[in-house]
C-alpha cells in the first residue's frame, strides 16, 4: 500500500508546538544579548560540554570535577544544580563535536531541530513500516504532538528520541521478518546500555542467534571505541560515576521525579526488593506473551513498555518511547477508532503531565503515568492470546 504524505497533517501541530518555543529564545537573542538563565540548567549542558571535553581532553570525561570547572566557566556557576556530569558511554560524547564548535545558543538551536528531525522521521517510519492509513496518521500525530514527554525532551535538549528511534527501527524489521538488521539496532542501543536489555531478550527468545551476534560485535566494536577515547582508567571512571548517580537516583527526591516501577514501588512503601519482583514478574508476562502470540503487533506493543517499567532511571522525557506502542495499537484499528479507544488515548497522553503537576504542587509523587502504562501492557499481553488479525512473526535466521 502506498503511503500518503503525511508532513501537511502536522502543519497546524508543529506550528503550535514551535511558536511558544521559540518567542521566547528570540526574546532573548534580540533583546537580552544573552541566554536564559533557565536554558542554562538543561540537560543539553551535559553534552555539551562533553562535546568540548573530547575534542581535548578525552581522558577527563567523566571526571566531575573537570566538568564543573568547564561548565561554571562556560554556563556560570549554578549552584542550586550542581554539576550535571557526563554519564553515557563516550562514544556518544563525538556526535556532539559538532555543537560544540558553535556557541552555546546556537547548538541548543541546532538539537531542538535535531530533536525535531528525529521525531518527525520516527514517525515516518512507523507509518510506514506499519502501514498506516491516513485517518490513522492523524490520530498518531496529533497524540504525538500533544504528549508532555515530547515538549519535556524537545525543551530540556535531552536524546531520548534517539532510543526511540533505534527501537522502532528494531521493532518494524522484527515485524518484517530482518532479524540481522534489527540487530544491528539492539548494538546501537548501546548509546544507553540498559535499553538493550529487553531488545536482547527478545532476539534470545526467538532463538535469532546471527541477530544477537550482530548486535554483539556492533556493541563490542562501539564499546572498543569509547576505550580508545578515553581508556581504561576513564572506563573505570565511568562505571564509579554509575554507581553514584545509581545511589543518587535511590534517594526519595529523585525517585518523586519518576515513572516506573521502582517509583511505584517506594510510592507504596515497600522499597526496592519489590521493585525487582515487579520487574522480574513483568518480563515473565511478556516472555509468556512471546510464547503464545498469535499477532506480532501485540507482542512487540507490550515489549516496548517493559523498558519503561523495569529500568531504574526513567523520567518524564523518556516516555517518549511509547511513541512506538501507540503506533502499534493503531495500526490494529483499521477502521475508525472509536470514543472509547480515543478517550484511552487522551487519559494516556495527558498522564504524565497530571502526575508532574501533582508532584510539583503536592511534594510527592503521584503515579499516574505508571499505571497508564501497566494497563497498557496488561492489554497488549491479553490481546496476544488472541488469534492473528494480520502479520505473523516467526524465527528468521536467514536473512
Amino acid at each position: 500500500m502506498r503511503i500518503r504524505p503525511f508532513w501537511p497533517l502536522l502543519g497546524v501541530p508543529a506550528v503550535l508546538l514551535l511558536v511558544p518555543m521559540l518567542l521566547p529564545l528570540t526574546h532573548s537573542f534580540a533583546f537580552e544579548r544573552g541566554f536564559p538563565v533557565v536554558l542554562k540548567r538543561l540537560d543539553f549542558r551535559q553534552f555539551y560540554v562533553a562535546g568540548l571535553m573530547v575534542r581535548g581532553e578525552c581522558d577527563r570525561l567523566y571526571d566531575i570535577d573537570r566538568a564543573d570547572e568547564v561548565q561554571a566557566r562556560l554556563l556560570g556557576s549554578i549552584k542550586e544544580d550542581g554539576v550535571m556530569p557526563f554519564a553515557y558511554p563516550a562514544f556518544v560524547a563525538l556526535l556532539f563535536v559538532p555543537f560544540s564548535v558553535l556557541p552555546y545558543p546556537a547548538a541548543y538551536l541546532l538539537m531542538l531541530g535535531c530533536n525535531l528531525f528525529l521525531l518527525g522521521l520516527l514517525m515516518w517510519i512507523m507509518a510506514k513500516g506499519l502501514s498506516l492509513q491516513e485517518h490513522q496518521i492523524a490520530l498518531l500525530s496529533s497524540t504525538i504532538l500533544t504528549a508532555f514527554p515530547v515538549y519535556a525532551n524537545l525543551v530540556v535538549g535531552q536524546v531520548a528520541f534517539v532510543g526511540a528511534l533505534l527501537f522502532g527501527l528494531f521493532v518494524i524489521d522484527l515485524i518484517c521478518q530482518r532479524d540481522v538488521r534489527a540487530g544491528v539496532w539492539v548494538g546501537l542501543l548501546l548509546f544507553k546500555p540498559p535499553m538493550m536489555l529487553v531488545p536482547l531478550l527478545v532476539l534470545l527468545w526467538r532463538r535469532s542467534w546471527k541477530a544477537m551476534a550482530v548486535a554483539c560485535s556492533v556493541a563490542g566494536a562501539l564499546a572498543a571505541l569509547s576505550v580508545e577515547l578515553v581508556g581504561w582508567r576513564g572506563i573505570q571512571a565511568e562505571l564509579a560515576l554509575w554507581r553514584v548517580l545509581g545511589a543518587k537516583d535511590a534517594l526519595p527526591p529523585n525517585l518523586a521525579k519518576m515513572q516506573n516501577l521502582r517509583a511505584l514501588a517506594h510510592v507504596v512503601g515497600l522499597g526496592d526488593a519489590a521493585w525487582v519482583v515487579a520487574s522480574c514478574a513483568v518480563v515473565a508476562v511478556l516472555w509468556l506473551a512471546h510464547r503464545r502470540s498469535a499477532d506480532p503487533i501485540w507482542f512487540l506493543g507490550a515489549a516496548t513498555i517493559v523498558p519503561m517499567l523495569v529500568l531504574p532511571h526513567y523520567h518524564y522525557y523518556d516516555l517518549s518511547l511509547a511513541i512506538i506502542t501507540l503506533a502499534l495499537i493503531i495500526s490494529r484499528y483499521k477502521g475508525k477508532v472509536g470514543g472509547t479507544a480515543r478517550r484511552a488515548l487522551t487519559y494516556a497522553v495527558f498522564s504524565p503531565a497530571v502526575s508532574l503537576a501533582a508532584s510539583r504542587v503536592t511534594g510527592k509523587n503521584f503515579p499516574i503515568a505508571i499505571l497508564i502504562l501497566l494497563a497498557t501492557f496488561a492489554y497488549c499481553a491479553r490481546r496476544c492470546l488472541q488469534p492473528a488479525g494480520g502479520l505473523a512473526m516467526v524465527r528468521a535466521d536467514a536473512d
